[in-house]
């Protein structure tokens, strides 16, 4: 999903909550697009395209608003055919407000060329999608009220164009094409990829981030599973890039190198943008070894014995490593302990195997 490079500096006065309360539904996708519409029906035989154009129009349109951005991330539709799925993008884009009339919808458009015929499913719903991606404005929360809708086009190999209805703006519906969008933040900056597992990733925000309370998500592209949260809130008046901070790994400290996506929600739940990066263990990590008896120091790690201060340089990854504490006279071992990046198999058992994905202390503790 793209991201919007625009520049923060001319965003305006930060955004005010003052007088607007958010509407959340579960599972809903606020100031974003998702509108279904009756698709198409036939055949388009190959040289012909398939596409689609959509427009808003300022509900509540007042002169002050004259020359405000409305920034539009990307767009889809998906069109059910009777092999599968016919997909249609329209790149992001920013749209200057100009007056209270629907916006040209050649400037929200796209155009599928055809390089075979294609059958359209009968009775099938496409669905117009900024894939949860909110819809912002340089202006304030509740300010600018927007409708939304979109047709269909078909071109024949001829030539012919074939317009669909529009559709109908809801501001009821589950996903209503009627709301207010997300005042503008863009991403400036943010930690590369790779990302190495278990330390901080950084997303600078800029635009409007003055005393708004933020909300990531780490999810796991291949399964859509988040496995890590956090808040954070920007300081009245922040007029600079805001850092927001999210934990690159899941709640047990063993998430596996894999493809990830950072979601940046503002307040009122909106998707701001969903930034891909990559989860990598770090070249190297150290194991520190500890006991909580003096008389009971030595931990083997990997068959070799070592005394507790020991510090093991080890490669993380998800392979187990054995370790195992001799008797001890007068003193009964009890269990393994270890911080978040070092996972123990079977904690209460002496001879066992950690995981180590990251630096950590792995204790022997007695009774």
């Amino acid at each position: 999903m793209a991201l919007l490079p625009l520049a923060a500096s001319a965003l305006g006065s930060p955004a005010v909550r003052s007088t607007f309360s958010c509407t959340v539904k579960f599972g809903s996708t606020p100031a974003a697009l998702l509108i279904p519409l009756a698709g198409p029906t036939g055949t388009v035989g190959s040289g012909g395209a398939v596409g689609f154009q959509y427009q808003f129009q300022v509900v509540n349109y007042a002169s002050s608003v004259y020359g405000h951005t409305v920034y539009l991330p990307t767009a889809a539709v998906m069109f059910p055919t009777t092999t599968g799925t016919l997909p249609s993008y329209d790149l992001p884009h920013a749209i200057t407000i100009t007056g209270s009339s629907w916006t040209n919808p050649a400037s929200s458009s796209a155009l599928h060329k055809l390089s075979s015929s294609v059958t359209f499913r009968n009775g099938s719903t496409p669905e117009l999608s900024t894939q949860k991606l909110a819809v912002m404005a340089n202006d304030g929360f509740g300010t600018l009220e927007l409708a939304f809708r979109w047709h269909w086009v078909v071109q024949s190999p001829g030539g012919n164009v074939t317009n669909g209805s529009w559709s109908v703006p809801n501001s009821t519906a589950f996903h209503p094409s009627i709301f207010y969008p997300a005042p503008f933040v863009d991403v400036v900056s943010h930690t590369p990829s790779p990302v190495t597992l278990g330390t901080n990733y950084t997303a600078d925000l800029g635009g409007f981030t003055s005393s708004e309370p933020f909300f990531l998500e780490l999810e796991f592209a291949k399964t859509g599973n988040v496995v890590m949260t956090h808040g954070a809130t920007a300081p009245a008046g922040n007029s600079s890039p805001f850092a927001a901070t999210i934990l690159f790994n899941n709640r047990l400290g063993d998430l596996q190198p894999a493809p990830m996506l950072v979601h940046v929600h503002n307040h009122c739940g909106s998707l701001l943008a969903s930034i891909p990066g990559t989860g990598a263990y770090a070249a190297n990590a150290t194991v520190t070894l500890a006991t909580n008896v003096a008389a009971c120091p030595t931990i083997t790690f990997q068959g070799v014995p070592h005394s507790a201060g020991a510090h093991l340089t080890v490669t993380p990854s998800h392979t187990s490593i054995p370790i195992t504490v001799p008797s001890c006279a007068g003193h009964t071992f009890s269990k393994w302990t270890a911080t978040p990046d070092l996972r123990i198999i079977t904690a209460t058992h002496p001879s066992t195997s950690v995981i180590a994905t990251n630096t950590g202390t792995l204790e022997a503790t007695y009774a």
